[in-house]
């Protein structure tokens, strides 16, 4: 799971990237790069939070970070591609992404600390 995480999710973000520029810039094939590179996104996410359930820690804040990952994914999938919804999924991300923010460096301050 480890070696096909490591394989997925640069492509995924690569794809997603390539995507929103070829969306950005009208060209030839971005919306399917987009969605491509949403849907491998969304599943590298999910490997990445079972993978890391596996290790020791608090795993509500794991779950919480892996799902505001996946939710903004969907989100610049759905807004990108004009599907419907985008707009409330925008709402929604915001709520969750300072949170997660938030959460996550807390872990980091707390881990160098010790």
């Amino acid at each position: 799971m480890k070696k096909s995480l490591a394989i997925m999710a640069p492509i995924a973000a690569i794809l997603l990237s390539e995507g929103i520029v070829f969306r950005l810039l009208h060209w030839p094939g971005g919306g399917y790069m987009l969605l491509v590179g949403g849907i491998m996104g969304v599943i590298a996410a999910l490997l990445g939070m079972i993978y890391r359930l596996k290790q020791p820690g608090c795993k509500c804040t794991k779950w919480f970070v892996g799902l505001s990952l996946i939710v903004a994914i969907v989100t610049v999938v759905f807004k990108s591609l004009h599907f419907p919804g985008g707009g409330m999924l925008c709402l929604v991300t915001c709520g969750l992404l300072i949170p997660a923010v938030a959460i996550v460096l807390a872990i980091a301050f707390n881990k160098r600390k010790e």
